[in-house]
């Protein structure tokens, strides 16, 4: 597999694949020579020589990343390989640069947040823009997937823009946006992006909201709590302290 005369930024894939692992700034020739430096990159990686972190694609057929091209002012691109053939599977150039990446084996797409404060979703059969979606002021720095890999949570991790927004992938719609008074430290989103969890600046203890409205399906949990055969009844409580 001939790696296009680049510089490898980051790499998304299944974590146990050895052979897909790089570090920023550092030019291979091929995923041999990547594998070759596994072991000696993992043991000196600090957070400065990742631009993203890693992202799982659980079939682990495809690795996708973000490129730059050598001594060329372009906007990065992204790149999709075949990890089975080892040949170039899909190649997107936007029109600046990627700045947060995610991949959806359920929905078949990779998601990219662009510097100019949208988020682009690919079809990775056909190659083709599925959607481009709109509304953040900032660079969509930090993309969340929700386990079913229909819906996509997106924030500027530099909190320029605090907003949160959920997006649903199979539409191409805004499903919720949120905005916090404070930044947000941390942030992660539950199957079906019913509830979202934020950890905010200033704040000792968890936030989580749950997502609600007219197009929300509500989902009720009818299993009972404790001993059914306390159903109903009524019990008189003393303090014997």
């Amino acid at each position: 597999m001939n790696i296009c005369a680049g510089i490898l930024n980051n790499i998304y894939t299944d974590p146990g694949l050895l052979d897909t692992v790089t570090l920023k700034g550092t030019r291979f020739e091929s995923v041999e020579a990547v594998k070759a430096k596994a072991t000696e990159v993992l043991n000196q990686l600090t957070e400065e020589d990742f631009q993203h972190c890693f992202q799982q694609w659980k079939s682990g057929n495809y690795v996708c990343c973000v490129c730059h091209e050598i001594d060329e002012p372009n906007p990065n691109f992204i790149v999709v390989y075949d990890l089975q053939s080892g040949t170039l599977f899909k190649k997107w150039k936007p029109s600046c640069n990627t700045v947060s990446l995610e991949i959806s084996s359920q929905g078949g797409c990779v998601i990219s947040g662009l510097e100019d404060a949208r988020i682009l979703v690919w079809d990775l059969i056909t190659g083709n823009c599925r959607w481009s979606l709109s509304g953040h002021t900032a660079p969509v720095s930090l993309l969340k997937l929700d386990p079913t890999g229909a819906l996509c949570l997106s924030t500027d991790s530099e909190c320029r823009d605090r907003s949160i927004r959920i997006w649903d992938l199979n539409k191409g719609d805004l499903v919720a946006v949120y905005t916090p008074k404070t930044n947000i430290t941390s942030c992660e989103i539950t199957s079906s992006c019913r509830h979202v969890v934020l950890a905010l600046e200033g704040y000792k203890s968890l936030i989580t909201l749950q997502l609600r409205g007219p197009n929300v399906e509500e989902k009720r949990d009818d299993g009972v709590y404790g001993d059914a055969e306390n159903a109903g009844r009524t019990f008189e409580l003393q303090d014997n302290c």
